[in-house]
C-alpha cells in the first residue's frame, strides 16, 4: 500500500485570492484519484487571508 503526498500553492496573484480582506476566507477543491483509478475523494481547502504586517 502507498501513501501519497501532495502540496498546495495558492496563486495569491489570482483576483479571488486578491480579493480577500483580513480574516475573510475561500475555499478551494479538487477530485484526488488513486493511482489505480479505484477510490476518488474530493478535497476542499479552507484559505483565510492573514492579517497584513507592515514593513
Amino acid at each position: 500500500m502507498r501513501t501519497g503526498t501532495w502540496t498546495y500553492t495558492l496563486d495569491d496573484h489570482e483576483r479571488h485570492s486578491q480579493a480577500l480582506s483580513a480574516g475573510e476566507t475561500m475555499t478551494d477543491s479538487f477530485v484526488a484519484v488513486s493511482e489505480d483509478s479505484t477510490a476518488s475523494a474530493t478535497v476542499t481547502i479552507t484559505i483565510t487571508r492573514a492579517q497584513a504586517t507592515v514593513r
